[in-house]
């Protein structure tokens, strides 16, 4: 059978990973949002956790651990795969191999028995009752064959499911296009060089892009549909937005699969100073994408209260109504648990009792969940006034 002593170091290195990764979380100030936003959202999609993160360097450094357990937990699972084809092979192989000292031996006595009490005729009915007796037990030896085969191969086509599910829960092609996605689902897709480039900020590739043909607004995809400014933006990576748009790049431009603009991804990913950048050259502050929202209400989502303070300052509205349920942009900053997302937009005068259309209240969504940051967000909205009202009818 297999040696499965490998997996305790699988097991024992993702501790240590783990380990890593709780302090990179807690010296990121994002630790206790962990258990609140995979209970929301999943762990597939805990890198978009570390979009709140505004330092750059130490996001980088907690999406690239956050690899190395998916890399870890998906070697985990073809380490099983492999010990459990080891497993029915060791049973399968050999074939079935009819245990005959076993029967033979059942006959011999069966006979001397037989033998012992009627002599010939004793002895032939011996034979005969050995002969059944044997064939019974080689019988019930092959049925047990049989079962330990069929365990054997459900155990590999499970084994192969959980890596198939592994696969698809931790969709990671690490190629360079990969590296610095960020942990947006987007990013996890091949990207033609350009949008690799804007999305690292690396000019001088933007610049060899560009003398070979290759358009600015190019879209990534048949899908997404982004252009490298929107790649650039979502990453905050300012020098490539002002450089993109010198060379003809369009702020108004939205992609395919969200109707975003730019300007959406720099509020979404707390990119204040692009979000400047962007409105400078000319992109809406209340541009909608095709759910409705504006810019500002993506950056309550997102929770960076720079960002929402520069986008105020350009005019957005503090109560603008997003989406089929009219979102205001202070309610989707406590579902989310941004206590100083809400403070901003308190103190630039956002309504602490707004709610959207189903009657459910900023202090609704901030209980929903009682992890800390969610806490903190209560405690912001009583002080400023907000009541709490019987359950809302639907969030």
């Amino acid at each position: 059978m297999a040696n499965y002593s490998h997996h305790h170091e699988h097991m024992r290195e993702r501790e240590r990973l783990e380990t890593e990764l709780d302090a990179l979380e807690a010296k990121a100030g994002v630790r206790e949002r962990h258990a609140a936003f995979t209970e929301a959202n999943g762990d597939r999609d805990l890198e978009k956790l570390y979009f709140s993160v505004p330092d750059k360097e130490l996001r980088k450094e907690l999406i690239a651990q956050s690899r190395l357990i998916r890399m870890n937990g998906r070697d985990y699972s073809k380490a099983q795969l492999a010990d459990r084809k080891e497993d029915l092979a060791a049973v399968e192989t050999p074939g079935f191999r009819a245990p005959w000292v076993v029967p033979a031996l059942i006959a011999c006595v069966a006979v001397g028995v037989g033998y012992t009490l009627w002599t010939t005729p004793g002895a032939l009915a011996g034979a005969l009752a050995g002969f059944f007796a044997g064939s019974a037990y080689i019988s019930h030896a092959r049925s047990d064959w049989r079962q330990k085969v069929a365990y054997a191969k459900r155990e590999v086509e499970e084994a192969e499911a959980e890596v198939k599910r592994d696969n698809a829960y931790f969709p990671m092609p690490f190629s360079k296009t990969e590296e610095e996605s960020g942990g947006e689902d987007e990013g996890r897709q091949p990207e033609p060089e350009i949008h690799w480039y804007a999305r690292t900020g690396n000019i001088a590739g933007i610049k060899r892009e560009i003398a070979k043909g290759v358009s600015v607004e190019l879209e990534n995809d048949d899908v997404w549909g982004s252009r490298p400014l929107h790649r650039a933006a979502a990453n905050g990576n300012v020098e490539a937005i002002r450089y993109l748009i010198s060379a003809g790049a369009d702020v108004r431009a939205k992609n395919k699969l969200h109707g975003w603009l730019p300007i959406h991804y720099a509020a979404k990913h707390g990119c204040a100073e692009a979000i400047r950048v962007l409105l400078d050259a000319g992109s809406p502050v209340d541009a909608r994408d095709r759910y409705d929202y504006e810019p500002i209400n993506r950056a309550a989502e997102g929770g960076d209260p720079e960002s929402i303070k520069v986008l105020l300052d350009a005019g957005a509205k503090v109560d603008a109504k997003a989406g089929d349920k009219q979102q205001q942009p202070i309610l989707d900053a406590a579902w989310a648990g941004h206590f100083l997302a809400v403070e901003t937009l308190l103190a630039r005068g956002a309504d602490p009792n707004a709610e959207n259309i189903h009657g459910a209240s900023a202090l609704y969504f901030a209980g929903l969940e009682k992890f800390s940051d969610h806490q903190r967000t209560m405690r912001v909205l009583e002080a400023a006034g907000a009541r709490q009202k019987p359950r809302a009818k639907s969030a």
